[in-house]
């Protein structure tokens, strides 16, 4: 089983372990961002480039729109935001420098959360 495959798993456990009330509010949305890193630019994620990828990542976290971020596994990050809209997220991630100076590649998806949402809630 590959490595998102069981972060996946891992967190479906976690949430449903977790979960003992949900709510309905639907005024926060989840997306998920995975980041495969550009094989051909792959020596270039040294120095300033993956510190400011790392600042940036961390001004998102400071003004609550990131919940999560790390890497899956040596060629791969996934990033948890919350936000009000699809393209707004898509907005962030674009400006993220790995992602501009093309280190970093990117697919973006909404998350429904279904189960853990009011644990989701509590990291705001």
């Amino acid at each position: 089983m590959s490595s998102y495959r069981l972060l996946w798993l891992a967190c479906l456990i976690y949430f449903v372990s977790c979960s003992d009330k949900e709510t309905t509010e639907a005024s926060t949305k989840y997306y998920i961002s995975t980041h495969p890193i550009n094989k051909a630019k792959i020596n270039k994620l040294q120095g300033s480039i993956l510190e400011s990828h790392g600042i940036y990542l961390d001004s998102l976290k400071r003004e609550n729109h990131l919940l999560f971020a790390g890497p899956l596994n040596d060629t791969t990050g996934m990033v948890i935001y919350q936000g009000p809209n699809l393209e707004t997220v898509e907005m962030w991630v674009r400006n993220d420098p790995a992602v501009k100076n093309e280190l970093l590649f990117y697919s973006l998806s909404e998350w429904n959360v279904v189960i853990g949402r009011s644990d989701l809630q509590s990291y705001q």
